[in-house]
C-alpha cells in the first residue's frame, strides 16, 4: 500500500510539472482584442465604518507590438467626471477604475499560474470532467509565500486549496481557490474566507483567463465585511 501511495503521488508531481512545462510553452507574442468587464460590490459595517458600494466598467483592451491599450467609452468617462462630485451624481453604482496591469496579467495569465503553481503541493490526482470533456482534477495545496513587506501583525493561513481541472493537452481548463485565515494585532483578532474561480481559454501563444470570480468575507475586532468582483473577458 505504501508502495502504491508513493508511486501515485509520483505521478501526480509529474502530471503538475507537465502543467507547468505546457504553461511555460506559451509566450503570448500574437496581438489580441478583447472586452474586459468587470462589476464588484463591498460591503461593511461595524465599528470602524459601514460601506455599500458597487462598481463597473466594460473596456476595449488591445495588446500588440506597443504594449497594451485600453479605451473606456465617452459614456463612462461622463459617468466618471460627474462622480467626482456626489452633489452631481449619487448613483451607488459607480465607474470602476481599471488596472492595466491586472487586463494584462488576465490577456497573459500563463507565467502567473505557473508562478503560483511552483509553490504547489499535489493532494490528489483523478479522472473527471469540465464541460463535458475529459479532464484530469488535481487538487493542491499552496505553499505560504514569505512577504518582507508586512512587518506587523500576524496572518495564520489555516487553508489554502486549489483544484485545477486539465486538458489533454495539459493547459489548464478552470480552477477553484479556496483560503481561511485569521489575522491580529496584540488583542485584536478577525478571521476571513477567500474563495477564488477562474476559466481558462488557450488561444494562440496565450492562456487567457476569461472569467474570474472573487469572494471574500472576514468579521472580527467589531467589524464585519462582504466583497464580491467579477471579471470577465471577451475575446474577439
Amino acid at each position: 500500500m505504501i508502495l502504491a501511495l508513493v508511486a501515485a503521488t509520483s505521478l501526480s508531481a509529474a502530471t503538475l510539472d507537465d502543467v507547468k512545462g505546457a504553461l511555460r510553452t506559451l509566450h503570448a507574442k500574437q496581438p489580441v482584442r478583447a472586452v474586459y468587464e468587470t462589476k464588484s460590490a463591498n460591503v461593511a459595517s461595524g465599528r470602524f465604518f459601514d460601506q455599500n458600494v458597487t462598481t463597473s466598467a466594460a473596456v476595449e483592451a488591445r495588446v500588440d507590438e506597443n504594449g497594451l491599450t485600453i479605451v473606456y467609452s465617452q459614456a463612462q468617462l461622463a459617468r466618471a467626471a460627474a462622480q467626482r462630485d456626489a452633489k452631481k451624481d449619487d448613483a451607488k453604482e459607480r465607474v470602476a477604475e481599471i488596472s492595466a496591469t491586472r487586463v494584462a496579467e488576465m490577456l497573459d495569465f500563463a507565467p502567473s499560474l505557473a508562478a503560483l503553481l511552483d509553490r504547489a503541493v499535489v493532494v490528489s490526482e483523478r479522472p473527471s470532467s469540465y464541460n463535458g470533456q475529459p479532464a484530469r482534477l488535481l487538487v493542491m495545496d499552496i505553499k505560504e509565500r514569505e512577504d518582507p513587506r508586512v512587518k506587523s501583525g500576524h496572518v495564520d493561513v489555516k487553508l489554502d486549496r486549489m483544484s485545477l481541472w486539465i486538458g489533454a493537452d495539459s493547459l489548464p481548463l478552470a480552477s477553484e481557490r479556496s483560503i481561511k485565515f485569521s489575522a491580529g494585532i496584540l488583542f485584536l483578532k478577525a478571521e476571513g474566507e477567500t474563495t477564488e474561480k477562474s476559466v481558462f481559454v488557450h488561444r494562440d501563444d496565450r492562456l487567457v483567463e476569461v472569467r474570474h470570480e472573487h469572494s471574500d468575507s472576514s468579521s472580527g475586532m467589531g467589524q464585519t465585511s462582504h466583497n464580491t468582483e467579477t471579471e470577465t473577458i471577451a475575446l474577439r
